[in-house]
């Protein structure tokens, strides 16, 4: 088994546990820059209402 790399389930949890928080700052920071972009917001607002008034009929 020389040269190969042993994870026990501890090890595994770790591991992804790590990389679930890297997704998740990855995400809030994605989040955060496209808040802050208030054009986009607006246009995102507008479509969402037209929506609403195509679900109405």
């Amino acid at each position: 088994m020389a040269g190969r790399l042993v994870m026990g389930p501890a090890d595994v949890g770790r591991k992804m546990a790590e990389q679930l928080d890297l997704k998740q700052d990855e995400l809030r920071d994605a989040y955060g820059e496209m808040a802050a972009d208030r054009e986009r917001e607006a246009e995102a607002a507008e479509w969402s209402e037209g929506l609403i008034g195509d679900a109405k009929g």
